[in-house]
Formats: C-alpha cells, structure tokens, sequence
C-alpha cells in the first residue's frame, strides 16, 4: 500500500521536473531578435530635405565660384581673359569690314535655316530646362538629373550677371541702329545674351550628359564625342543667326560666347568641388617651370 509520504514525494518530482523545463532562458541562448523595420520618411519629407539640401549646395557653390573660381588669380587664367580681350578688339576694329563680308555672302542668302539658332538662344530655353531637369530629377529620385537643372540655373544667373555688366560698360548700339561704343549705358548690347545662353546650355550639358569615363565602352565613347559635337553645333549657328540677322557684330558673339564659357566653366568646378566630384576639363593649366626659368601654359582637354 502506498504510503502518504511515497505520493508526495512522487508530487515533488514532478513539480521539479515541470520548473526544469519552465526554467528561464539564459542570455546566451535567447533567440536572435529580428531587427526593428525603420518606416521611411513620408515622399513630402524627403523632398523638401532634398530640396533644402539643394538650397545649400547653391549657396555655397556660387560664393567659390565668386571668391575663387572667378577670380584670374593664375596666369593661366590672365592668359584665357587676355586672349579673349585682344581677340574681341580686334573684332571690334573690324566690325564694320566683317558685317559687310557677312551681309553680302552668298551663304548668308541661302541660310534661313539658321533661324532656329535665335530661337534656342532665347533666355526662357535656359529657364525652362532648368526648371523641368531640376523638377523631373526631383520626383524621379535621379540625382544626376536634379544636379543638371541646378547647374543650368546657376550657371545661366551668373553668366546673364556677367553679361549685362559688360554690356552696361560697353553700351554699344546694335548695327542695324549705328553701332555706336558708348561707355557705362544702359540699353548696350556689346556682349550678345543669346551666345551666353547656348554656351551656358551646351556646356553644362556636355558636364553632365557627355563627359567620357574611364569605364567608356567603345561605342558609347563614340555616342557621347557625337553628343559633344551636335552640343557645341548650338551656339555656332547661334553666333552665325545673330550676325547674320544684322542683330550683332561678330565681336559681340565673340564676347558672348567667350564669357560664358569662363563663367559656367568657373560654376562648374566650384560645384565640383563642394559635390566631391573630379574635377571637369577643358582647363587652362600651368606645366610647370622650364628649362632656363619661366612656366609653359597648356590648354589640356579631355574629352
């Protein structure tokens, strides 16, 4: 017969037995956690932070580009500025000469299709572009993009600064209204706006759109050397449409055309450098001291 202290005994063991298996998991043997799920930022969020971002990167961009990249402050430099003023008033002391070459050409009566090349070069094709990149990029979350349309509204701001500061110094008159070289005027038109705004596209399309890497395939190299080409074609008809339409001398494009390429060279390097990027040629740069004193100046583009 089964004694009372035999059943409790045999009560104990199984309570024993039930806390073994209850007992609590060390630490160590606790099962991995799976990690918390962030719930991402709502797309209105993201896009007014990148948009103040971008405010920012415009910000400092343009104060390099004016205490820096602007400034002639190589010879490399001195030597493009100085080219280009020898250059433009050469152009200038023939102006006459060339606009009667111009006007009288045989090409110049056979080139209506050249019209197109005003049309480009109007200042709202600029804006536009800008606009539409910058908005497209920023909805479709492609930096490169966005960076496109931002480069194309600074570079075109401070290119138009320039210009109109040229043409307040040099208020010269349009041919078909005398020509006449007054000096710090307002209504001038010595520097043509609309070789600005083609240079101003075409280059910072070529900065971003068409810039060769090193990973390049053969026929992609080859696509983007077209590009280039159909790029840089804009502000040539542009500058032959201006001329020819007896809207400017052939000075005027030439200084147009020349500025523009210095500044939107200078925006883009100073965006380069705030954006971490390599930095962009065509350039003027230094080759170092010679044999016998003094430095060469190379003009190194690569394509």
């Amino acid at each position: 017969m089964i004694s009372r202290w035999s059943i409790l005994g045999l009560v104990l063991m199984l309570l024993a037995g039930c806390a073994g298996r209850s007992a609590p998991v060390t630490p160590a043997e606790a099962p991995p956690q799976a990690p918390a799920v962030t719930e991402p930022p709502p797309a209105e969020e993201g896009i007014a932070s990148t948009v103040r971002g971008d405010f920012h990167l415009v910000g400092r961009t343009l104060s390099r580009t004016v205490r820096s990249e602007l400034v002639p402050n190589d010879a490399a430099r001195w030597t493009y500025l100085g080219g280009l003023a020898l250059v433009s008033g050469y152009l200038e002391s023939q102006k006459e000469r060339l606009r009667r070459d111009v006007q009288t050409s045989g090409f110049a009566r056979h080139s209506g299709w050249t019209d197109f090349g005003g049309q480009v070069g109007q200042g709202r094709i600029v804006q536009g572009s800008a606009v539409l990149l910058y908005g497209g990029g920023l909805l479709g979350g492609n930096t490169r993009v966005r960076q496109t349309g931002l480069l194309l509204a600074e570079s075109y701001a401070m290119a138009q600064t320039t210009a109109s500061l040229l043409n307040f110094t040099f208020s010269e008159r349009r041919p078909k209204a005398g020509g006449e070289l007054r000096y710090f005027h307002t209504g001038g038109s010595s520097t043509s706006l609309h070789m600005t705004n083609t240079v101003v596209l075409a280059e910072v399309l070529d900065h971003q759109l068409t810039r060769l890497g090193d990973g390049d395939s053969p026929g992609l190299r080859t696509a983007k050397i077209l590009g280039k080409v159909i790029l840089y074609a804009i502000p040539t008809v542009t500058a032959w449409q201006r001329v020819r339409s007896d809207e400017h001398y052939l000075w005027n494009v030439a200084m147009g055309a020349g500025q523009s390429f210095y500044v939107t060279g200078a925006v883009l390097r100073a965006h380069d450098r705030e954006t971490g990027r390599p930095p962009w040629l065509p350039q003027l740069a230094m080759a170092g001291p010679v044999e016998g004193g003094g430095e060469r100046v190379v003009f190194v583009w690569v394509l």
